[in-house]
């Protein structure tokens, strides 16, 4: 991560030393997309890349300064309130709120630097972290003890209820409770989580299509409204509680629009548990057809792909060294994700990125090869 850069600036910008630093990953999702708001199995992984903060406490109002994006606007930590703050800051000040919401008493400002070596809009989650991150932070700041799964779910609803994004939890729980060296089989209703090993010598491979996308702009949460429908029509809380022949069943009850997105979640959960199996049994084929079979799913039934995610999906399945690949995140652009042998890394990108650039030469696509990391911590080096 991008700590002592974090703090090198933060000695520039503020003239002092930080006091604190806090690191929060991002995170890949392996399988499992768009089952966590129907309380519903996913499968994500930590990466060791993420946003660092560098920080410390100060009398007057908290000033945010991104490397990425500039000054945000001062504001009090103990007097915002949905509205009032704008872009990026919204995910500091957000938290702020959800955490007196939740009867945590934080009304330390500070000042701080933000260093982020994510893919901004890549779908790996960079908001999440952001939010994780500023938890941390405020949650320190005020002496207060932190409980990850806590921190998480106040990150969910400051994304629900002050960012405007009707996201579920995954993203924030994976930044959070992220284990080195394992994806995390997540269970949102109970919020168990199993850490699953990826086997050692693959690499999870994020290929970055280029194109930018913005949930709070786009159809994600007409995607929800749709499962929220398909659940109610089929009289159960969350489609996580009907199975493939209950659906099929009860399948003219549904509209063709609203069956299409329960078929994708339904099947979806039963592909997270498939590929835990998959993977525990180091069983490369099954891994790969998962993969797809999810790729294909959200394509075609969820309808959340684009044309740039088939085709780096597409390229990335058939490149030499690759077990599987699909998109990954909420879709309607971002990046997707493959298992790469780790011998086969260097040749892999070179094939990939030539391929995809011909087919798309104004798209600047990035690719990142990592292992799964631990989740965010205070003060130490994800690498």
């Amino acid at each position: 991560m991008q700590s002592e850069w974090a703090c090198a600036v933060f000695e520039d910008t503020f003239g002092k030393p930080a006091e604190l630093v806090i690191e929060a990953p991002g995170r890949v999702n392996l399988i499992g997309e768009h089952t966590d708001y129907s309380d519903g199995f996913v499968m994500p992984a930590a990466l060791p890349y993420g946003v660092s903060l560098a920080a410390r406490a100060t009398d007057g109002p908290s000033r945010l300064y991104s490397v990425a994006r500039g000054w945000a606007k001062p504001f009090q930590v103990a007097e915002v309130q949905p509205g009032s703050t704008r872009g990026w800051a919204n995910y500091a000040a957000g938290m702020a709120w959800a955490l007196r919401q939740a009867g945590m008493p934080v009304d330390t400002n500070a000042e701080v630097v933000v260093a982020n070596d994510l893919p901004i809009g890549a779908g790996v989650s960079s908001s999440a972290a952001m939010e994780v991150a500023f938890g941390w932070l405020w949650l320190n700041l005020a002496c207060l003890p932190i409980d990850p799964l806590q921190v998480a779910r106040i990150a969910q609803m400051c994304e629900n209820q002050y960012v405007g994004v009707n996201c579920g939890l995954m993203d924030m729980a994976a930044s959070a409770l992220g284990v080195d060296g394992h994806a995390l089989l997540m269970d949102i209703r109970t919020m168990e989580v199993q850490p699953v090993p990826v086997p050692d010598d693959l690499v999870l491979m994020l290929c970055d299509t280029g194109r930018r996308r913005g949930l709070a702009g786009s159809a994600y949460n007409d995607r929800r409204d749709s499962v929220e429908r398909a659940a109610a029509t089929l009289g159960v809380s969350h489609l996580r509680d009907v199975t493939a022949e209950q659906l099929e069943a009860q399948a003219a009850s549904l509209n063709e629009e609203d069956l299409r997105r329960a078929q994708h979640v339904v099947a979806e959960n039963a592909r997270v548990h498939q590929m835990a199996a998959a993977l525990r049994a180091d069983d490369r084929d099954q891994m790969g057809a998962l993969m797809q079979a999810s790729h294909e799913s959200l394509r075609d039934l969820f309808e959340v792909s684009c044309e740039e995610l088939d085709a780096m999906a597409e390229i990335a399945r058939a490149a030499p060294g690759c077990v599987g690949a699909r998109m990954t995140g909420a879709g309607f652009g971002g990046a997707c994700v493959a298992l790469v042998t780790e011998q086969d890394v260097p040749n892999y990108v070179e094939r990939v990125s030539e391929a995809y650039g011909e087919r798309f030469p104004d798209r600047e696509s990035v690719f990142l090869a990592a292992r799964a990391s631990r989740g965010t911590c205070v003060g130490h080096d994800f690498r």
